[in-house]
């Protein structure tokens, strides 16, 4: 089986044809794992276009913000100006975020950030399991990765 264009696909499935068992593959094989819905647009000339990602400032409540579904796919600028400031990850039971969901993370602030997992969850990051990473510095950014029920890979510049 092989990957093949939109067009190729096309000219499999024009009226009269009658598809083989290779060219379904073809399709099935060129059409697997595409289910970023909205994050890619394919036109008319197979030319594909990435979606923005959503940009969002949060507000920190008593230098601490909590993470929430609608944060699932933005870019988070973290500013708790010159003040320390923690982001919690919720326990799946308050928050339940789908495996795979991403978060981006960027420090803006001169406040270091210290990234903690509400206890029973976990994260991961550079051969370790612990509770809270922190950013190396300001204008660091840290990726997040919901990769089990409760566990977070975290990536990026971390102290």
């Amino acid at each position: 089986m092989a990957i093949r264009t939109g067009t190729v696909l096309k000219s499999f499935f024009e009226t009269g044809d009658y598809p083989t068992q290779d060219q379904f593959g073809d399709l099935i094989d060129s059409t697997a794992n595409t289910n970023i819905t909205g994050a890619i647009t394919i036109d008319s000339s197979n030319v594909a276009t990435l979606a923005k990602i959503a940009i969002s400032t949060p507000t920190f409540t008593a230098n601490v913000y909590t993470l929430v579904l609608t944060d699932d796919g933005k870019f988070l600028q973290l500013n708790n100006s010159s003040t320390a400031g923690d982001l919690e990850i919720p326990l799946n039971a308050t928050v339940a975020y789908e495996i795979g969901t991403q978060i981006l993370l960027r420090q803006t602030g001169s406040g270091l950030i210290t990234i903690k997992s509400t206890a029973g969850a976990t994260l991961q990051s550079e051969g370790a399991s612990t509770a809270s990473r922190s950013f190396a510095s300001q204008y660091s950014s840290i990726s997040l990765i919901k990769v089990a029920t409760n566990t977070w890979s975290i990536s990026g510049n971390l102290a």
